[in-house]
C-alpha cells in the first residue's frame, strides 16, 4: 500500500487498527505540513507517542525532531539526542532547521521500521510525577505560571527517558498523567490569552473526556473573537452540562453559558434560555441569578 497516496481520513482509520505505517505517515504530516495538512504538533506527538510504545524506530527520530527543534516540547537538544541514539540514527549537524525542512535525515520517521530499544537503567519513580502533577495543580491560577508550567515540563521530560521499560502496571495511570499535564497547560494558556496553546491542549486525545469543562473554555475563546459558532457551543455544553467529571460549580458556569449563547442568537428567545439560568442558578451560579433576575423579575 502506497501510504503517502492516501487521505488523512483513510490514515486516521488505519490508526485506529494499529497500523504502524499509517501512524508515521500521519505523524509526519501533521509535524511539517505535508500532504496540504496543516501542521499540529499536538497530534503530531499523539501519533509518535504511539509509535514509542510499539518501539519503532522513527517515531523515536519524529520525538527526537519535536526536542530538537522546540515544537510541542521546550527546546532540549540532550534529550532530541537520546531518542536520536534510541533509533541508532546519528544526531542531524544541522541545528536550525524549520519545520519547513525536507533534510532525509529529519524526514526518516515516515520511512518506518521497527526498532526496539534496551530499556533504561533507570528505576521509573510514578510518585515523582503524582507530585509533580499535583504540585502544578496546587499553583494554577497564581499570578506567574512559571512554576506549573515547569512541573508539567519536567513530567515530559522524564517520561521522554522512557520508551518500552516502564511496568505495564503503571501505563493506565501514565495515560492520566499525560492528560492532567495537557489540561493544566490548557488552562495556563486560557489565562495567558494564549488561545492557539488552549486549542492545541484541548485537542489531545482524551482531554475533553476527562476535563469536559474545555467546551467551556473553547465556548468562551470563541465568544471573546465573535466566532460565529454559537449552534456548535450550544451542543457541546448541552452534551456535557450533567456530566459527572464536572464540579457543581463548573456546572452552573455551563449552564449559565448555555443561556447566554440561546440569548446572544436572538434576544426573544428568553423563555427558551429561562430553563437553562434556573438550573445555573440550582447549582449555585450568582452571573446567572443576576441575569435571570433581570430578565423575568
Amino acid at each position: 500500500m502506497e501510504y503517502s497516496n492516501l487521505s488523512n481520513e483513510e490514515l486516521e482509520n488505519l490508526v485506529l487498527e494499529g497500523d504502524e505505517d499509517a501512524i508515521i505517515e500521519l505523524a509526519g504530516r501533521y509535524t511539517y505540513g505535508t500532504e496540504g495538512t496543516e501542521i499540529n504538533y499536538t497530534r503530531a506527538y499523539q501519533l509518535l507517542h504511539k509509535g514509542e510504545k510499539r518501539g519503532l524506530k522513527n517515531a523515536y527520530i519524529g520525538i527526537g525532531e519535536l526536542y530538537r527543534n522546540g515544537w510541542f516540547f521546550a527546546k532540549n537538544e540532550e534529550l532530541a539526542s537520546k531518542y536520536y541514539m534510541k533509533a541508532g540514527v546519528d544526531y542531524p549537524k544541522d541545528n536550525n532547521q524549520s519545520n519547513t525542512s525536507s533534510d532525509s535525515t529529519s524526514s526518516d520517521y515516515m520511512n518506518n521500521e521497527n526498532y526496539n530499544s534496551n530499556n533504561d537503567s533507570m528505576a521509573f519513580d510514578i510518585e515523582y510525577l503524582r507530585n509533580l502533577i499535583a504540585s502544578a495543580m496546587n499553583n494554577m491560577g497564581n499570578s506567574d505560571n512559571s512554576l506549573s508550567k515547569k512541573n508539567i515540563y519536567k513530567v515530559f521530560d522524564y517520561l521522554s527517558k522512557f520508551d518500552n521499560g516502564i511496568d505495564v502496571k503503571y501505563e493506565d495511570e501514565i495515560d492520566d498523567i499525560v492528560l492532567d499535564a495537557n489540561w493544566i497547560l490548557a488552562c495556563i494558556a486560557n489565562e495567558e490569552n494564549d488561545y492557539e496553546e488552549l486549542c492545541n491542549r484541548l485537542q489531545f486525545e482524551g482531554v475533553i473526556g476527562k476535563y469536559p469543562f474545555g467546551m467551556y473554555l473553547l465556548a468562551e475563546y470563541h465568544d471573546s473573537c465573535n466566532l460565529d459558532s454559537r449552534d456548535e457551543d450550544i451542543n457541546n455544553l448541552m452534551m456535557i452540562s450533567e456530566n459527572d467529571n464536572l464540579s457543581d460549580y463548573q456546572k452552573g458556569m455551563v449552564f449559565n453559558k448555555i443561556g447566554l449563547l440561546i440569548l446572544s442568537q436572538n434576544r426573544d428567545n428568553q423563555e427558551i434560555a429561562k430553563p437553562f439560568f434556573q438550573r445555573a442558578i440550582m447549582y449555585g451560579d450568582e452571573s446567572a441569578k443576576q441575569t435571570y433576575d433581570n430578565l423575568f423579575a
